[in-house]
C-alpha cells in the first residue's frame, strides 16, 4: 500500500519505543481497510472522516483523542505510559481507506490497553436503477507475546461496513473480525485478510449512506520477572554449601 497510509504506524512505533520500558508481555494489532465502490453508478455527495485513538495503563487514565473532518485525510496518534493508539483515514487513488493500530506493552506488575478507530461516513446518490454493491478489503496483523506464568495478552482487530438509506435505516452490513489471546508464556503472530461487502437495490436518484471503519484494540498485563541467579552465583553457592558440609564432617563447625 501507499507509504502515506503507514505513516501513523511508524509514528506510533517510534513514540512507543521512546516512551516504554522493558517488558515481557506485549499486544500489537494493525488493521487496514480499503473501500472499493461502484464509482460509475453513484455520485458522492459528502464524506466525513474521523479517528479516535484511546490509550490507558495502570498508572494513567484513558486518553481520548477524537478528530473529525469532512473530505480530507486525517490522522491522530496517542502514547500514554505503556500504551499507544493511532488511526488514519483518507483517499488513495480514488478509493477511501482507514487504518488503526493498537499497542500495549506494560512494565512488570502493570497492565495497559489501547483502542484505535479510523472511520468514514459517506453520502451518495444512485445514478441508475439496479443493485449497488460496495466492497471493503481488510488486512490484519496481530502479534502477542507473554513470558511468565500469570501474564496475559489479547488483541481484537477488524473492519465493519454498513449500508443505510437516506433516513439512516440499515439496509445491509458485514464485518471482518479477528480475536486472539495468549497467556502463561504463550505467544504468536497472526497475519490475515478478507473481503466483506454490502448490497441493495436502488432506484435512480435514490440517496444512501455508507459507513465503514478499521478498528484495533488490545491489552496486556505483566507480573514481576522471577529472580534467576546468574551462573556464577549458582557456582559460588554450590561451592559454599559443599565447603560447609566438609567442615561439619570434620567437626570444625
Amino acid at each position: 500500500m501507499n507509504r502515506c497510509i503507514r505513516l501513523c504506524v511508524v509514528s506510533i512505533s517510534m513514540a512507543l519505543a521512546a516512551a516504554s520500558v522493558a517488558s515481557s508481555s506485549m499486544s500489537y494489532g494493525y488493521v487496514e481497510a480499503l473501500l472499493y465502490e461502484p464509482s460509475s453508478s453513484i455520485t458522492l455527495t459528502d464524506v466525513y472522516s474521523y479517528v479516535n485513538p484511546v490509550a490507558w495503563d495502570s498508572t494513567h487514565p484513558w486518553f481520548w483523542n477524537f478528530q473529525g473532518v469532512s473530505g480530507t485525510t486525517i490522522s491522530a496518534a496517542h502514547v500514554i505510559g505503556s500504551a499507544a493508539a493511532g488511526a488514519e483515514t483518507g483517499n488513495l487513488n480514488g478509493n477511501l481507506f482507514a487504518i488503526a493500530v493498537s499497542v500495549a506493552q506494560p512494565p512488570p506488575n502493570e497492565s495497559s490497553n489501547a483502542t484505535a478507530i479510523g472511520a468514514q461516513i459517506r453520502s451518495f446518490k444512485a445514478n441508475e436503477t439496479g443493485l449497488l454493491t460496495f466492497t471493503l478489503e481488510c488486512w490484519v496483523q496481530q502479534i502477542l507475546e507473554t513470558t511468565w506464568p500469570g501474564e496475559s495478552a489479547w488483541v481484537a482487530s477488524g473492519g465493519y461496513l454498513e449500508l443505510q438509506d437516506s433516513f439512516g435505516n440499515m439496509l445491509d452490513n458485514d464485518s471482518f473480525w479477528r480475536v486472539n489471546s495468549a497467556s502463561d508464556g504463550g505467544y504468536g503472530s497472526w497475519p490475515d485478510s478478507g473481503t466483506i461487502s454490502v448490497s441493495y437495490f436502488f432506484n435512480e436518484d435514490d440517496e444512501g449512506i455508507l459507513y465503514f471503519n478499521a478498528e484495533s484494540q488490545g491489552g496486556a498485563n505483566t507480573l514481576p520477572s522471577p529472580v534467576i541467579p546468574a551462573p556464577g552465583a549458582v557456582l559460588l553457592s554450590s561451592i559454599g554449601v559443599g565447603l560447609v558440609g566438609w567442615l561439619r564432617r570434620r567437626r570444625t563447625l
